[in-house]
């Protein structure tokens, strides 16, 4: 099991994110995540065509 934790009332996956979870933990729209990856600018995991984001590699 996967633990979670809660920011206001939105879900964080504590291993891995979705780009608009990621968008509201970092206070970005989702649009701009999604160019930070194009960009390179963000760590990021592919499963299956979705962008994963982890946590522990964003924080650093």
């Amino acid at each position: 099991m996967i633990p979670f934790l809660w920011k206001g009332e939105k879900r964080v996956n504590d291993e891995f994110m979705t780009a608009p979870e990621l968008a509201d933990y970092l206070r970005f729209k989702p649009d701009t995540i999604y160019k930070k990856v194009q960009r390179g600018e963000l760590p990021f995991h592919k499963v299956g065509r979705a962008v994963r984001f982890k946590k522990t590699e964003i924080d650093h």
